[in-house]
């Protein structure tokens, strides 16, 4: 696994002073110096301008936690340079969210709330996003010990996370950490030839990810995973984001509200009515080619839950 050369060492620019309060802070990355004039003031900028990990986001959490003014705070998270743009929220309204609920081990979002209503769970969104995703990802878990069935759940609104926008307790990262880099360790030996080279091939056909390797997709998607095993006992919220749940039609609010009541209720039935609901949605907005491709695998018996 690609980790190094390391040379950036994330020390916070000068004209950007620590954000945080009671013991909070929020690291904020760049990569390139013309990102630096993007970063929110309430944060604290973290130089990742030359930094060579694969694991991206995941890579900055480690070597933050390996810091000794990061140990002494009580909760700390990393955001990248886009925070803002993604979530509609400033650094300052992050962090009051965070601070407003004490003793919550973790705070996570979803930037992408249409795909709550669209699809079954987060891996089917990155099946699509990153073709050939769900194989490698069903042979990492398999290979660490997880039962891959987990790839085929379907998951409740307030379950998405992505793009890793984390602030944690102190308990939250001493069990995180260890899960997801215990689960690529002890997988990397034991996967097929084949399975480890796409692991470490670009799963970033349209290169918006900078031709991220699939490493990256796989740890963005974990957290669902590590809260109903390791993370169990931790107490969660997500922090919902009303710009982004503003640009969302009614449709897909229904559809999300639906899938939930399934979930909640345990109801195959409201499900397979969710389910038909999307498709016909779907066939309705998406191109006649994408639903070719994607309503069948979508629909496959795997994803047929039976609660």
């Amino acid at each position: 696994m690609k980790t190094g050369p390391q040379r950036g060492h994330g020390t916070p620019e000068a004209h950007h002073k620590p954000g945080g309060a009671q013991g909070v802070q929020v690291f904020q990355i760049y990569f390139k110096n013309d990102q630096l004039q993007k970063l929110d003031p309430s944060f604290i900028a973290y130089d990742n301008r030359q930094v060579d990990d694969e694991r991206l986001e995941f890579g900055v959490f480690e070597r933050l936690a390996q810091r000794a003014d990061v140990k002494q705070l009580q909760a700390w998270g990393a955001v990248s340079w886009r925070f803002n743009q993604k979530t509609g929220l400033t650094g300052q309204q992050w962090l009051d969210a965070v601070t407003a609920e004490p003793g919550v081990d973790l705070f996570y979002t979803n930037v992408a709330p249409l795909s709550e209503g669209l699809y079954d769970n987060g891996w089917m969104q990155g099946e699509i996003s990153h073709p050939g995703l769900m194989s490698v990802a069903a042979a990492v878990l398999k290979a660490s010990g997880y039962d891959s069935g987990h790839l085929f759940q379907p998951e409740a609104s307030h379950q998405y996370s992505t793009a890793n926008y984390f602030v944690g307790s102190q308990k939250f990262w001493q069990l995180y950490l260890p899960f997801v880099k215990s689960t690529l360790q002890v997988a990397e030996p034991r996967v097929q030839p084949s399975i480890k080279r796409q692991l470490h091939n670009s799963a970033d056909p349209t290169g918006l990810h900078h031709r991220a390797t699939y490493v990256p997709f796989i740890v963005e998607r974990l957290l669902p995973l590590f809260l109903a095993t390791v993370g169990r006992h931790l107490r969660t919220r997500q922090v919902r984001l009303p710009a982004r749940e503003a640009e969302l039609n009614e449709h897909i609010r229904v559809l999300a509200q639906l899938k939930d009541k399934a979930i909640l209720e345990q109801s195959t039935l409201l499900l397979t009515a969710w389910r038909n609901y999307r498709n016909l949605y779907l066939q309705q907005v998406a191109r006649p080619d994408w639903c070719k491709q994607h309503l069948p695998w979508m629909n496959g018996p795997r994803w047929q839950t039976s609660f």
